[in-house]
């Protein structure tokens, strides 16, 4: 997945820390909006639902970029790398 880091660097010096984190907020609630709709009106020959899905799920990675870059990447890494390695853990207890 690539996302362009000058747009959304743009964006920030454009409207602002507060406003771009406002709309993470928002467009995560838009998310799970579509990610409710999708498993209740799960229909195969119907891909409307589906594609909204891609659609939240792209405008939640475009923000979840911006969040990125006003926290601090590398402090998220860090968090990153310590989730991912306890659901490493809960994997491997599940295994038989």
């Amino acid at each position: 997945m690539t996302i362009d880091k000058e747009i959304t660097d743009l964006a920030i010096i454009t409207w602002g820390e507060k406003k771009q984190l406002q709309m993470v907020r928002e467009e995560c609630l838009e998310l799970a909006m579509a990610i409710g709709k999708y498993l209740e009106r799960n229909d195969p020959y119907n891909p409307e639902n589906l594609n909204n899905l891609r659609s939240e799920v792209a405008d939640v990675n475009i923000m979840i970029q911006q969040a990125n870059f006003i926290v601090g990447e590398e402090d998220v890494q860090v968090f990153i790398d310590q989730k991912l390695s306890r659901l490493k853990e809960r994997i491997n207890r599940k295994q038989f």
